[in-house]
């Protein structure tokens, strides 16, 4: 099936239910990896969760927005949102050639256990700032993009780089936290 972000609208029935047919898959491959005593990849959170949990996060917050025809999200304002979800410590990706107004990034490294923290940065991916994030040694964001290169960091280290004014947490707590606030 192609991408078509009109199947990331969710409701927030929806959105818990596919949250819920995400954690009940994740407890099985535990089960079947204590069973069989083999190691597995656990998977991460999906596109369709993890961009409606922020999303419904920021209209909690008075961020009016919805799922954009391009792209991830859109304000009534015309602001794009970019959505990065993160469910380890392992490097987060960026296409070289996306653009957003605002960025938002999801820490769903305890998913499982019904935590979140969803942190929004606001800066533009043409921010002198942004574009001299350093992705390793050697590179930044703009050094790797130029190139058509994805970037990819960590949340640690791209977190120690970007000043606090730049950044906000705007939720921390569970699933429930989220759908049970009445949108505004």
């Amino acid at each position: 099936m192609g991408k078509n972000t009109n199947n990331k609208i969710l409701d927030k029935d929806g959105l818990l239910e596919y949250f819920n047919c995400e954690l009940e898959y994740y407890n099985n491959k535990i089960k079947l990896s204590k069973k069989y005593m083999c190691n597995t990849r656990l998977p991460g959170l999906s596109e369709v969760v993890s961009e409606n949990i922020i999303k419904f996060c920021l209209i909690n917050n008075n961020i009016i927005c919805q799922n954009a025809k391009t792209g991830d999200l859109i304000t009534n304002n015309q602001e794009k949102i970019e959505c990065k979800c993160f469910t380890s410590s392992g490097p987060i990706s960026f296409g070289p050639t996306e653009k957003w107004d605002k960025i938002v990034f999801l820490n769903a490294k305890q998913w499982f256990n019904n935590k979140f923290t969803i942190i929004l940065v606001d800066l533009k991916n043409i921010d002198d700032i942004w574009e001299n994030i350093k992705m390793n040694k050697k590179e930044t964001f703009k050094d790797q993009t130029s190139k058509g290169r994805r970037p990819r960091i960590t949340w640690d280290a791209l977190d120690k780089q970007i000043e606090s004014k730049y950044k906000s947490i705007i939720f921390e707590g569970s699933l429930d936290d989220i759908i049970t606030q009445p949108l505004v």
